[in-house]
């Protein structure tokens, strides 16, 4: 199964940056705001600000059709310098407004101040003691995203680290009406924290994409990584907006307001507002749960199969938000609400699997995924493009094959290799057998190298068993479009 190009859902690629895909409602509002008043605006970004901030908001008091709270882990991915700053300029700017701090003479909303929270923690314990004493929702933006999840999935992580991390899984389901986060019990009974009722955390997490450097395939098994959506942007920085830190609308202040307020009752007394949604919205939110699982299912575990495990919940909380958008007193998801929440989260899953793919993820020492992936990718790019004909290769390439010292070329001074204890050499030849083993490559004998270099030759190398397993690395830059263009020429 290719998750990438078997997916079930059809969403175009640039949707993040597609200047019509603004969400309808309040949140489409609060996005064009983030965008507006940023220094350097970029649209996935603001997106990524406008889904954390209003479902920090509304997370804990509106609940989705199947009674999940609206709770939102994000993670917002971009080059340096390219305006995700913005994203706590704008939330700062919006909660001031909406206190009351900057429309002076109207009526404030001065519970909207507990809705943003720290934007780190370094202990478990912390966190669950804010959760207890001090707000128990709201939204966490958390700069330099990157060495946190790092440390938390490290193999030398400390002790808290690995238990904020089980804290951060335990959090993300807990936030629907009536559910408790169990409290935490130490010998020193001060320190004992209170069950938290449907504690509603939204996290915002900025990074570049050395993110994917330090991570593996836990990140993803463990349920971490399913749990955000992703929002990436190579957009180009544009010139300084002249805008830069525009005062909220007061519309969209005055709105925001009233949300607050109600969103501030929760208790057991005055529980969640379930979201409804309409026959339409419900079918197309049942096949995209269906296929889902179907994913799921047939993945039996690998790492595109999980990639989706969270893609129903994740759609359907986003289209939950859209509709509270609309009509946060009787919030209903339409057909509209239901395709933008399941087209945002199947182009972001997409583009995870991508980055898996083609070996962009864990760029640490001894990482055995990321060393196949590496050893692939030099294979497409050998297959790729014709050589010259002096190059006493190029008839091993017309004939499948690659040599041994060839990969090693490419190879030996990339981090996965040369940080490997083994050392460089024993990581790359370990992998190499590793796959031949699982029959993605066949050593060449030495007759076969003699004969077509009609010439004495014991140099190891390989042929592709089943060149599909190329075709996430093949480089659209070519010779042949397409892998079986040149596959189709071989003559062995």
């Amino acid at each position: 199964m290719n998750s990438t190009t078997d997916s079930p859902y059809s969403a175009p690629d640039s949707i993040a940056q597609d200047e019509n895909a603004w969400p309808e409602g309040l949140l489409g509002e609060i996005a064009a705001y983030f965008f507006n008043q940023a220094p350097y605006p970029n649209k996935t970004i603001a997106l990524a600000g406008a889904i954390g901030f209003f479902s920090g908001i509304v997370g804990q008091k509106y609940n989705t059709p199947t009674g999940n709270g609206l709770n939102t882990y994000n993670l917002v991915l971009a080059h340096t310098g390219r305006g995700k700053e913005a994203i706590a300029d704008g939330a700062g700017q919006l909660l001031k407004a909406i206190v009351g701090a900057v429309h002076a003479g109207k009526p404030g909303a001065p519970c909207a101040v507990d809705y943003q929270l720290p934007g780190h923690f370094a202990s478990p314990e912390g966190l669950m003691k804010w959760l207890a004493n001090k707000s128990s929702r709201g939204f966490s933006i958390q700069g330099e995203f990157a060495a946190k999840v790092k440390a938390m999935h490290s193999l030398k992580a400390q002790a808290s680290q690995v238990a904020l991390l089980a804290l951060y899984l335990d959090l993300f389901n807990k936030s629907g009406d009536g559910k408790f986060l169990n409290g935490m019990a130490y010998s020193d009974e001060a320190k004992n924290t209170a069950p938290v009722l449907s504690p509603a955390l939204t996290i915002i997490g900025e990074s570049t994409f050395d993110l994917f450097d330090g991570i593996d395939l836990r990140a993803v098994s463990n349920g971490f990584l399913p749990r955000f959506n992703v929002f990436s942007t190579e957009e180009p920085r544009p010139y300084l907006n002249p805008n830069v830190g525009a005062p909220a609308p007061y519309p969209l202040v005055e709105r925001l307001r009233g949300i607050a307020a109600t969103c501030a009752s929760y208790s057991e007394a005055s529980p969640a507002i379930r979201v409804k949604m309409n026959d339409e919205a419900k079918a197309r939110l049942i096949e995209c749960e269906r296929q889902a699982t179907d994913l799921v299912n047939l993945g039996n575990g690998n790492v595109h199969a999980e990639l989706w495990n969270r893609a129903y919940l994740k759609a359907v909380k986003l289209a939950s938000l859209v509709a509270v958008g609309v009509n946060e007193n009787e919030p209903v998801i339409d057909l509209k609400a239901a395709n933008y929440g399941i087209e945002l989260v199947a182009q972001q899953t997409r583009w995870t699997i991508k980055k898996f793919e083609s070996g962009d993820v864990g760029e640490v020492a001894g990482n055995e995924s990321k060393q196949r992936a590496h050893i692939l990718k030099a294979v497409a790019n050998y297959f790729a493009f014709e050589m010259d004909w002096g190059n006493p290769d190029r008839i091993l390439r017309v004939n499948g094959v690659i040599r041994q010292s060839y990969i090693q070329s490419k190879l030996a001074t990339l981090p996965a290799f040369k940080d490997d204890r083994r050392g460089a050499t024993k990581a790359l030849k370990d992998m190499l057998m590793s796959m031949n083993e699982n029959g993605e490559l066949k050593a060449a004998d030495v007759g076969e190298m003699s004969n077509f270099l009609q010439k004495k030759c014991t140099a190891r190398a390989y042929y592709i068993v089943e060149p599909n397993i190329l075709e996430p690395y093949w480089p659209e830059s070519s010779t042949f479009r397409r892998l079986w263009d040149f596959f189709q020429t071989v003559s062995h």
